[in-house]
């Protein structure tokens, strides 16, 4: 009981979560419950109430979950103080019946050790989720945040149903700025975007996708789309395709405007055309 409270508290701050006044209010709240029960438990005398001992082990959860270890430790000197000062520890009889004073007090230790055990691998379990789980939060965040700033394009994921259907699992900010509309309407409504296409273009993109499908490699498409606002652009339509675990189709894609590069390589063409005419007539 002592190590773990020492290695615990060592240069330690405020025990309280972010909010130090709910903070306050739960960890009184806490020392309250803790220090009544574990009173009425090793407390010999007739009471109406005589909660038992191991009722103990399942509070332990509470500072556990919400104080971490430190919460743990501390609950656990608090209780050693309460078990040490209680008559059950010295004339009285355990709740699990053992009466000599020897074995009751290498009863209180088990009891107590196990307890703070209890404890500390819950605290320990937990910090690790909430660990784990902010990790993945910020790398979260970060992915989406790279996604929405791309400038000219959109990164999205494109699911295959086992129906045939397809619908946009995600969809960056870049959608509203590159095809005229929100990445809300995208995932409410995937037509939207196939809708845009250029009819002439549509029969590369469904060879395409199947392509992909049956070979399981990267999908890639320029296509003319037409925006929100009329414009038509040429857009790039590059993913690579993954088999999820239920036997659907995901692409994580990039879908870019590559407009100025088609009309850069017209004028190239172009140039080079006239270059041709230029010297067929020379000749």
């Amino acid at each position: 009981l002592v190590t773990p409270l020492i290695v615990t508290w060592w240069g330690a701050g405020v025990i309280l979560p972010k909010f130090r006044w709910r903070g306050a209010v739960e960890w009184s709240l806490f020392l309250a419950t803790w220090c009544w029960v574990g009173r009425m438990s090793f407390e010999a005398g007739d009471r109406v109430v005589s909660p038992h001992p191991y009722m103990l082990v399942a509070l332990m959860a509470w500072p556990a979950f919400r104080f971490g270890q430190r919460g743990v430790t501390a609950g656990m000197a608090i209780l050693s103080v309460i078990v040490l000062t209680c008559n059950t520890a010295n004339t009285g009889v355990l709740h699990w019946g053992v009466a000599k004073q020897g074995e009751e007090l290498l009863s209180l230790q088990v009891f107590l050790a196990f307890t703070a055990f209890a404890g500390m691998l819950l605290a320990a379990v937990y910090e690790a989720t909430v660990t784990a789980r902010d990790a993945a939060e910020e790398t979260s965040a970060r992915l989406r945040a790279l996604g929405n700033n791309l400038p000219g394009s959109m990164v999205y994921e494109l699911v295959l149903e086992l129906d045939g259907s397809r619908r946009f699992q995600y969809a960056s900010a870049g959608c509203e700025r590159l095809n005229g509309y929100t990445a809300e309407q995208l995932l409410e409504d995937p037509q939207i975007l196939y809708g845009s296409i250029v009819e002439e273009d549509r029969p590369r993109l469904k060879a395409a996708q199947e392509a992909s499908v049956r070979e399981m490699g990267t999908l890639r498409v320029n296509l003319r789309m037409r925006r929100g606002d009329g414009a038509i652009r040429w857009m790039e339509f590059s993913s690579s395709p993954r088999r999820l675990a239920d036997g659907r189709i995901l692409w994580d894609g990039l879908q870019l405007d590559v407009t100025e590069a088609k009309r850069a390589e017209q004028a190239q063409r172009e140039s080079e055309q006239r270059y041709r005419v230029l010297v067929e007539n020379t000749e």
